[in-house]
């Protein structure tokens, strides 16, 4: 772009910067901080929940305890395919799509603007979709 940030580094440097340096290992338990996610702010102003690593394991063995069993035997007749049509910053588009899409080796379908329906229908069309996790608003 024609403008730049004070103090910014370019992507391309920062990459090449990082592939000079070696990973550095960091402990993590499960009490530590996963995620700062936002609410919808269904109650008011949007707030951030705090998630631990063990808060988000947990929401995902719930996830595969229910819905774990039908998505292994959907897997046994061919690709496994889901569906997200939700805001990748929502908490459920961050597990049941991304999360338990990659537990379960699914191929995930993102849906950019679920509203524009012609396009969305049209999309689904080429798949045999599996998993379609959704809110019910």
């Amino acid at each position: 772009p024609a403008f730049c940030l004070p103090g910014s580094i370019r992507f391309r440097t920062a990459l090449a910067q990082g592939a000079k340096l070696s990973l550095q290992e960091v402990a993590v338990t499960h009490t530590d901080i996963a995620f700062l996610q936002y609410t919808g702010g269904t109650t008011g102003l949007s707030k951030g929940a705090t998630l631990t690593h063990r808060n988000v394991i947990a929401n995902m063995l719930q996830n595969d305890a229910w819905a774990g069993p039908t998505m292994r035997h959907e897997a046994e007749k061919g690709a496994l395919v889901t569906v997200c049509a939700l805001p990748l910053y929502h908490i459920l588009a961050l597990n049941a799509c991304m999360l338990m899409g990659m537990r379960w080796g699914a191929m995930n379908v993102l849906i950019p603007n679920p509203r524009d329906m012609p396009g969305f229908v049209k999309e689904l069309a080429k798949y045999r979709v599996n998993f379609f996790p959704g809110v019910n608003t």
